[in-house]
């Protein structure tokens, strides 16, 4: 057994930490300053405990604007001036990452989108992460404009991964939004819906029966926007570059794997760059995705 192997055991079986490190070290076959420094280290997690990284998935629903011009026509030109009302969020629905349940926030029944935006802003900052699509472009500025126009607070900085982009960059689909990826590599598509469903939610007052079984609809496709968005993101996780390292987030060493935190990993091959410097090249075993750390954090995993 080796010091990794001996930490292992001491988190799932706390109790024999009170044993002490010589009775470690001749119990697991260790040398006794590996069995010192592995009982320190468990020690310290335990008084300083990391917190699970937490990755939020999410999806929104808006409404458009509403205004007056005097010709419909693929020539008009509709400026600012003529909006009358400006566009709101209708609903968000989000997830935490491996948690069965969906939740969801939606405007009030006056369709005004302020305590809703409220409350999910706080749910913001408690992720370490937030998966979208094409949320860096529309999701997270459509809700930061919200924001600063109903003068709410918004972060300024969200660690960011959006699906949209990682597909541009690291795969030639034939389409990249959600429905065809998903389709495509085989999770199915998204919940068909009417464009009539946004009519009922907006001008439909909110008394009426028409109005809330819209809603419901809505809800549930969102809903399962956000399902669907995690399976792909799950099912493309190995294959891109993550935006964090979830390991070290997890207190873990830094050649833990970047994508999911595992220790547990197959060493490829060494790479060489244009300058000279070796890099390791690793894999991770439960997730499966490969990655590159410099040669001192290898020489240090190996002594």
């Amino acid at each position: 057994m080796n010091k990794k192997q001996l930490k292992k055991v001491l988190r799932d079986r706390p109790g024999y930490l009170k044993s002490g490190s010589p009775k470690l070290a001749k119990l697991f076959q260790i040398p006794q300053r590996y069995a010192l420094e592995a009982v320190q280290e468990v020690n310290m997690e335990l008084e300083h405990p990391i917190t699970p990284f937490k990755r939020l998935i999410f999806d929104i629903e808006t409404s458009p604007n509403i205004g007056w011009f005097w010709q419909a026509h693929w020539k008009t030109n509709i400026g600012p001036h003529q909006i009358r009302e400006e566009r709101r969020v209708i609903c968000v629905s989000y997830k935490w990452e491996n948690e069965a349940k969906v939740h969801n926030l939606s405007w009030d029944e006056n369709k005004q989108d302020a305590t809703m935006l409220e409350a999910f802003t706080k749910i913001l900052l408690q992720a370490d992460e937030v998966i979208t699509h094409n949320g860096d472009r529309f999701d997270i500025p459509w809700l930061r404009t919200r924001c600063v126009i109903l003068g709410l607070p918004f972060p300024t900085y969200i660690k960011s991964l959006d699906t949209l982009k990682k597909v541009k960059s690291m795969f030639n689909f034939q389409r990249n939004t959600l429905n065809y990826i998903a389709k495509v590599i085989g999770l199915g598509g998204k919940i068909p819906i009417q464009g009539s469903v946004w009519e009922e939610v907006v001008f439909t007052p909110s008394k009426y029966p028409e109005y809330k079984a819209a809603m419901t609809t809505m809800v549930e496709y969102c809903d399962y926007d956000v399902v669907l968005l995690e399976d792909v993101f799950h099912k493309i996780l190995s294959y891109i570059k993550p935006v964090s390292h979830v390991g070290r987030a997890k207190g873990k060493e830094r050649h833990s794997c970047p994508n999911c935190g595992s220790e547990d990993m197959t060493y490829l091959k060494h790479t060489v760059t244009a300058s000279g410097i070796i890099k390791r090249h690793i894999q991770c075993e439960p997730c499966g995705s490969d990655y590159i750390i410099p040669n001192q954090v290898f020489l240090k995993m190996t002594k």
